[in-house]
């Protein structure tokens, strides 16, 4: 008996890569070509949007959503915290300084 998963997956692929009820090679190789394609530009996309920590095709959307989103947080909280900080320093020196600070700038290499 087969499992929901493969069953769902046997009736998607069926008409893709069947012709009058036979198996079309060529059918498979264009298929299997358009997902040689997401193996090889997906990883670009999740690399992108989650800052450098997804880069596997198979990655569930879900895990890299959530890495993007948290990637965008974080974004808006350094944002608000530079905006504070200009906004409080007086001269050039001392916001050099603070961003250093902030940064920790100093530290590296």
């Amino acid at each position: 008996m087969k499992d929901k998963s493969r069953e769902q997956s046997d009736n998607f692929w069926y008409d893709l890569i069947h012709t009058n009820g036979k198996l079309d090679e060529e059918k498979v190789l264009d298929e299997l070509s358009d997902y040689y394609n997401l193996l090889d530009e997906v990883p670009e996309v999740y690399l992108e949007v989650s800052g450098g920590m997804i880069s596997k095709p198979n990655t569930r959307a879900f895990e890299v959503i959530n890495e993007f989103h948290r990637q965008f947080e974080s974004k808006g909280i350094t944002r608000d915290d530079v905006r504070d900080i200009v906004n409080s320093c007086k001269t050039l020196e001392d916001l050099q300084e603070t961003l250093s600070e902030y940064f920790d700038l100093d530290n590296e290499e």
